[in-house]
């Protein structure tokens, strides 16, 4: 199989066999359902009316919220599964699937060109190349990336980080043969094209630069590789398009630890508890990567945070073993540059998501892009081995693609499985708040909802401070008729002392209101309910956020209307407009009162907002051109003109 005389086109079969197995091994899973941020993006589509002309296209490429940029080119890719909303799941997935394949390609090409570079001769290298991307393309850890479909920005800033590192290998080769001009343009071009694309899909493309320097001081540097002659130029260029852009997110990030014992908002943990547990949820990466799983905790998975290096146990070794591998890289990237490469290039590749930025602490999604070059020295090994004959080394290889396979089949069928799939996930991490009130959900859905209660209370009394399993315990008792004082005072509990959550506070509040709206909650009353909103409020960890405590007082006013109290309602809507001041609220808020039959209360919020100015979002974001876009095309406008009109005809009628 891999002796040089096999004819050069059949490593590129094995590539297309590859695609299709993978494809198979993903079919199971593309029915199944939209999960978690998928409902943060995806409604977009059809937030502004349906994408089909300039102003709504513009509106909604300019929706995103997730990150600094917004993401617009992900957005953008949406267009091609739905215009409107809502929309099936299965084109996305399908999409994405796709997108999944033409990276596996990519990668093959790129670790083809890394293998010439170790002095392989092009039928080697060449299945090199397809062994290193085929186990990657195979590997169970990708389903949460590919089947998640808001994922799609990691995959897209892996395609183009991909494009890029290509491009620089090309244009390196054209410099070493003596063709500067058009080697220069090729290697800038990759580099300034793969990250500018590849951060409007997601941020952390960005670290382009840096994983291309990570080649360069491995691999690129070996003797078998094309090394462009040693002059001024070529020092100069590397510095200033590789080593200044990695400097600069290296600055970014350590700038970041002026704060590092500040509580992060909705995180619960400081910076430096962060920085001393991703060394723990690296290794369980690294333990998945190596070990292939079907079953994981999947996109609920919380792991504990460490409070000091010896809390819990395991954060030193972590950390011993995190910066013993680093030095093992760089300790042996002369003598083995491929392994060292993989290495370095999978840690650089975390850089940004597992550092000092306050993002969640673990998605098994963050391992896409930096795990590309983990299996191509075991590819390289098992096309020149010296110590295997042909026939073991081909055992191997098959053996382990088909294992990989049938693991991605299983787990994908899980995926396509809503019900076993969230389930699973609570049993996998029975301390991941996400996962207990998904996987209670789902036994509600499924008629079990005395199961359900029965293991909120018990986790809610495990788990005191836990806001989200607090509420959903005392909503889920609301439902059955069945709530007790017990419920309502673990709810209060965990209210006053969480320190994260605060979204899911609002949202479980907001749950509960519509009961109360529907009389579903005895014996509680709305006193009871604003209650527990205040609570809430004067939690310590919340009460700094502006717009969280004009959540809670808008909330509160719901809860006032629900029991008639029109005049005690309009008081609280009027206090959270200038919380916050953006014209949603005062649009939300002035149709809540128009739908209770008090026109006059509605017409007279928007006069009161009308005196206040609007603070854009800070920063030059995404977010900011959105609110300029929308004031600019008159959506604003004629929104506030629609609810106007529609508040002023109903005042008019006769009560």
């Amino acid at each position: 199989m891999f002796r040089t005389r096999i004819q050069p086109w059949l490593p590129l079969l094995a590539l297309l066999a590859l695609l299709g197995v993978t494809a198979a091994a993903y079919l199971p899973g593309l029915g199944g359902p939209f999960l978690l941020d998928d409902w943060g993006t995806l409604p977009k589509l059809g937030a502004y009316g349906p994408v089909d002309n300039p102003l709504t296209l513009v509106s909604y490429l300019t929706s995103g919220n997730a990150g600094p940029t917004g993401r617009p080119l992900a957005l953008a890719s949406f267009l091609i599964d739905a215009r409107n909303w809502p929309a099936p799941p299965w084109p996305f997935k399908f999409t994405n699937l796709l997108i999944h394949l033409f990276n596996g390609i990519l990668l093959a090409f790129l670790l083809l060109r890394l293998s010439r570079t170790r002095g392989l001769d092009p039928p080697r290298a060449a299945w090199a190349g397809v062994l290193g991307a085929g186990l990657w393309l195979l590997h169970p850890l990708f389903v949460s990336t590919t089947l998640y479909v808001v994922q799609r920005m990691a995959e897209l800033a892996a395609t183009f980080v991909f494009a890029g590192l290509l491009a620089w290998l090309a244009g390196r080769e054209r410099l070493a043969r003596g063709r500067t001009r058009s080697g220069y343009a090729l290697m800038l071009s990759g580099l300034l094209g793969g990250t500018f694309l590849g951060v409007l899909a997601k941020e952390n493309a960005v670290l382009l630069p840096l994983l291309t320097l990570v080649l360069e001081a491995t691999v690129l540097a070996a003797p078998a590789a094309h090394q462009p002659a040693p002059t001024r130029p070529w020092f100069g260029f590397r510095l200033l398009f590789l080593g200044l852009p990695a400097a600069l997110v290296g600055a970014y990030l350590l700038g970041l630890l002026r704060h590092a014992s500040r509580i992060i908002p909705f995180r619960g943990i400081s910076i430096a508890e962060r920085l001393l547990t991703e060394p723990r949820v690296l290794t369980h990466y690294l333990y998945l990567l190596v070990i292939p799983h079907v079953a994981t905790g999947g996109l609920f998975t919380t792991p504990a945070p460490s409070r000091g290096w010896f809390e819990p146990w395991s954060t030193l070794p972590a950390i011993v073993l995190i910066l013993g591998l680093i030095a093992f890289a760089w300790r042996t990237r002369r003598r083995w540059p491929a392994l060292a490469a993989a290495i370095l290039f999978y840690f650089a590749g975390q850089l940004l998501e597992s550092t000092t930025i306050p993002l969640e602490l673990y998605f098994e999604h963050r391992n896409y892009l930096p795990a590309a070059l983990l299996f191509w020295p075991l590819g390289l090994w098992l096309v020149r081995s010296p110590g295997a004959g042909p026939r073991l080394r081909t055992g191997l290889a098959v053996g382990t693609l088909a294992l990989l396979a049938g693991l991605t089949a299983l787990r994908a069928d899980l995926w396509g499985n809503r019900t076993l799939l969230l389930l699973s996930w609570m049993r996998q991490d029975p301390n991941s708040s996400r996962a207990i009130v998904r996987g209670t959900q789902t036994l509600v859905e499924q008629g079990h909802p005395l199961a359900a209660l029965a293991i909120l209370r018990r986790d809610s009394a495990r788990l005191p401070e836990d806001i989200s399993i607090g509420l959903m315990r005392l909503s889920t008792a609301c439902a059955l008729g069945r709530a007790t004082p017990a419920d309502l005072a673990a709810a209060r509990r965990a209210a006053v002392t969480s320190r994260a959550g605060s979204s899911l506070i609002y949202q479980a509040v907001q749950r509960l209101e519509r009961q109360m709206a529907r009389h579903r909650c005895a014996p509680f009353d709305t006193a009871d309910m604003l209650a527990l909103a205040r609570a809430a409020l004067a939690n310590p960890n919340f009460s700094h956020d502006p717009a969280l405590r004009q959540e809670f007082t808008i909330l509160e006013g719901r809860l006032y209307l629900d029991a008639g109290n029109i005049p005690a309602a309009y008081e609280h809507f009027a206090a959270a407009l200038p919380l916050y001041v953006k014209p949603d609220v005062a649009l939300v808020t002035a149709s809540l009162l128009g739908a209770a039959d008090a026109p006059r209360r509605g017409l007279a919020l928007l006069n009161e907002y009308r005196q206040l100015h609007p603070l854009p979002p800070r920063g030059w974001t995404m977010r900011r051109l959105h609110r300029w876009w929308l004031e600019r095309s008159g959506w604003y406008r004629d929104s506030f003109r629609h609810v106007r009109r529609l508040l002023e005809s109903s005042a008019r009628k006769p009560a």
